[in-house]
C-alpha cells in the first residue's frame, strides 16, 4: 500500500552545526537522508543558514538541501523533490550511534498557565545546557487556542492545529542529568507561582 520514496532529515540552522559535533545521532540522520531541510532559517538569518548549509554539504557534498523558515516547506514541493532526485530507496548501512546518558520525561499541564510564568520557568531550566529540547501542548491564559511550545536555544509558541490529540504538557529531553529531575524542578517552579500542575 505504501512506497517509500525517500528519507528527509531536518537540520536546525541555529543549533544544528553545534549538535552535529556533540551528538552522533545527528551524523547518522544526515547519512541516511535523501533530502535535508534546513529549518529555522528565519531565526538563524542568512549567515547562520549559509553556515548550516555548508556544514551539511561538508558531510554530504551532493545531497539536495531545502530551506524552511517560519512558513515551512510546501509538502507538494518536498514530494516533487523526492520523486525527481531520489533513486529507489534502500536502507543505508549506517551505524546507529547514540549519545550516552540521554533521558526524557513528561510534565503534565492540565490547567491553563501564565505565559510569563512558563517562559521564566523554562529559561531557568534551560540555562545550564543539560536540556536538549522541550516540546509540548500548553493551554495559555488568555489564548483561545492551545499553544505548541518548543524550547532549546530559544523559546517559541504557535497555535496548535485543531484536534491535535495530544495530552497537555511538556516533554523534556536532557543529557547528563535525569530528565525526571528537571521535570520535577519545572513543575515545582510553576506550582510555586500559584499554578495548579496536576499529574
Amino acid at each position: 500500500r505504501y512506497e517509500l520514496v525517500g528519507v528527509v532529515t531536518t537540520f536546525d540552522a541555529a543549533s544544528g552545526p553545534a549538535q552535529l559535533l556533540r551528538h552522533p545521532e545527528v551524523a547518522s540522520q544526515l547519512d541516511c537522508a535523501d533530502v535535508v531541510v534546513i529549518t529555522r532559517s528565519d531565526v538563524a538569518g542568512p549567515d547562520g543558514t549559509s553556515k548550516a548549509r555548508d556544514v551539511v554539504h561538508q558531510r554530504r557534498p551532493n545531497i539536495t538541501v531545502l530551506e524552511s523558515g517560519k512558513d515551512g516547506v510546501p509538502a507538494a514541493s518536498l514530494r516533487e523533490t523526492l520523486r525527481s532526485e531520489c533513486i529507489p530507496w534502500q536502507r543505508a548501512d549506517v551505524l546507529a550511534a547514540h549519545t550516552p546518558d540521554v533521558s526524557s520525561a513528561f510534565v503534565p499541564l492540565n490547567e491553563p498557565v501564565s505565559w510569563n510564568a512558563l517562559d521564566s520557568a523554562l529559561q531557568q531550566v534551560l540555562c545550564d545546557g543539560t536540556v536538549l529540547r522541550v516540546k509540548g501542548l500548553v493551554h495559555i491564559i488568555g489564548c483561545e487556542t492551545p499553544q505548541i511550545v518548543q524550547a532549546n536555544d530559544t523559546i517559541t509558541r504557535e497555535d496548535a492545529p485543531e484536534n491535535a490529540g495530544v495530552a497537555p504538557g511538556l516533554t523534556i529531553i536532557a543529557e547528563g542529568v535525569p530528565a525526571s529531575a528537571i521535570a520535577a524542578t519545572l513543575a515545582s517552579r510553576l506550582t510555586f507561582r500559584g499554578l495548579a500542575v496536576k499529574s
